[in-house]
């Protein structure tokens, strides 16, 4: 089965300029994506036809990205449409999920038009809700490496040199603090999207997944290789790692001891 979804998807990205650095971003993004999920489904144990739903949420969660940045020159949803909606749209239009049933075509649409929003619609349906929780995890999780190895500009449009003279704004330091994601409208400066990866950990549903991204480590690198000019932000910064990784212990306090 994912060997023909795999090349739907390869043959869908070959009408895009592959060459393009943000292009090959998300079919990169794409593929880490799948990986992640594949990784959370055997820790969680699960297996069968919800696992390979997942996998599938994962691989077309983003299929929007190329059509949006075609069109809009830009990643920014806020800038120009809903990547998410466009995607489910896109499913739709090339009958990407037509060997489905119609019912698991629908799960996968809910958890991709759930992917990027700030909470996930409710009245649901236990797998819908799975579903969307397991793809929001699986995508933050490889966010994170994204934010560590590509270019800052293309990921988060303001450089290593310019977040380095700025400041954090008050209310998306107190979202960390309060352990809660960053919403849009709070942030103010290219500094406070940085920070803004940081509230990721807490709407991640399990903590096997928070395991996997402490273990990878990516969601770091940015702010230790980076040299802030104020003192005061660079100490602020250190305390929402702080807190961040805080709350992280004591999330993943109720897996079982891996030895």
């Amino acid at each position: 089965m994912k060997s023909d979804y795999l090349t739907a998807f390869q043959e869908y990205t070959k009408h895009y300029n592959t060459n393009d650095a943000k292009v090959h971003l998300k079919i990169v993004h794409t593929y880490h994506v799948a990986e992640v999920m594949e990784e959370i489904c055997r820790r969680r144990k699960i297996q069968g036809r919800l696992a390979d739903l997942a996998w599938l949420c994962a691989l077309f969660h983003d299929i929007g990205r190329f059509e949006q940045l075609r069109r809009y020159g830009t990643f920014s949803d806020g800038t120009s449409i809903d990547h998410a909606a466009l995607g489910c749209q896109i499913l739709q239009e090339e009958a990407f999920l037509c060997r489905l049933p119609r019912q698991d075509q629908e799960l996968i649409l809910t958890a991709i038009r759930n992917h990027n929003q700030y909470a996930i619609e409710t009245g649901l349906s236990d797998e819908a809700q799975t579903l969307c929780h397991l793809i929001r995890d699986a995508d933050k999780c490889d966010i994170f490496r994204v934010f560590a190895t590509d270019d800052l500009n293309d990921v988060t449009g303001c450089s290593e040199d310019e977040a380095a003279a700025q400041t954090i704004s008050p209310l998306v330091a107190q979202a960390v603090f309060s352990h809660r994601c960053v919403r849009r409208d709070e942030r103010r400066t290219g500094l406070d999207f940085w920070v803004s990866f940081l509230g990721f950990f807490f709407d991640m549903a399990y903590p096997e997944s928070i395991a996997i991204a402490r273990e990878q480590g990516y969601y770091r690198i940015p702010f230790d290789r980076t040299h802030f000019l104020r003192e005061d932000t660079a100490a602020l910064i250190a305390r929402l790692l702080q807190e961040t990784e805080q709350y992280c212990k004591s999330r993943l306090a109720i897996l079982p001891d891996p030895r």
